[in-house]
């Protein structure tokens, strides 16, 4: 059959506009190929949202991707951190997960049966971690930051099988602000952030000028710790060293978290 589409946009509130919320079969007809759709809304809460098809396995093909929404310069509600805010990046987590049809699918199947419900015994989702992708890359992202200038981040998780913890190496601290468009939170520094499928957390970044100029690599593990990425770095004083790697040691798996134990 003609494939469709529609897109949805998480965290998107579509007050007085339901049927702008983009899923197939439910809020709106599939818009066919060669088709197209204008989606009109009020764009509320201010904050980090993403969009995807909502048809098949079309988003985690790519047909995804960040929508941001800025609070008004007039909204006396937003704390001061936000005010403070030179500079932003968004870190867009998606998945490479290299399925290439259906003889391949079911022989994972198969294997997972064999290994009791995961994959090689450490996956906990059905569909092998070959990497993972980070605005469309699986390496060499770069974000600069300047000292003692605060930088948000808006972290999303645009994948479809695992809960990815994302940690930078020390001395960079997160300092996590906001869960999900418009839930501001106190400030707080966290060692790792755990996302799960369709959440977004964003962080604060604000470099001492004691902190050696360098790369510093981001690494994003699954929940075993066995399967890790470094899809970038966040980059301070310019890089320094011909852009050393200041730290190379590995992922942050223990320590102050946003989950609950």
């Amino acid at each position: 059959g003609v494939q469709t589409c529609a897109l949805p946009i998480h965290g998107m509130l579509q007050p007085g506009t339901p049927f702008m919320d983009g899923v197939t079969g439910v809020s709106q007809c599939g818009i066919s190929v060669g088709s197209e759709m204008v989606y009109e809304f009020e764009a509320t809460p201010a904050g980090t949202h993403w969009y995807h098809s909502h048809s098949g396995v079309q988003y985690v093909d790519g047909q995804e991707g960040p929508l941001i929404v800025h609070p008004r310069k007039d909204d006396n509600d937003i704390p001061d951190w936000e005010k403070t805010i030179e500079q932003e990046y968004v870190l867009f987590l998606s998945e490479w997960s290299k399925l290439t049809g259906g003889t391949e699918y079911y022989e994972l199947k198969q294997g997972l049966l064999e290994e009791g419900g995961t994959y090689g015994g450490v996956m906990e989702a059905d569909v092998p971690w070959p990497t993972i992708l980070l605005n469309g890359k699986a390496s060499d992202n770069e974000f600069e930051v300047d000292y003692d200038t605060p930088t948000r981040f808006r972290l999303i998780n645009g994948g479809a099988n695992y809960i990815m913890n994302v940690s930078v190496a020390a001395p960079i601290q997160m300092e996590a602000v906001m869960i999900d468009p418009g839930t501001y939170l106190e400030p707080t520094v966290l060692d790792f952030i755990s996302t799960e499928i369709g959440s977004r957390w964003d962080f604060v970044v604000n470099v001492p000028s004691d902190v050696e100029a360098g790369k510093y690599p981001i690494y994003v593990t699954d929940l075993s710790g066995e399967n890790v990425a470094s899809p970038g770095y966040i980059v301070v004083g310019g890089g320094g060293g011909n852009g050393a790697v200041i730290d190379d040691s590995g992922p942050i798996t223990t320590g102050v978290s946003n989950t609950v134990s």
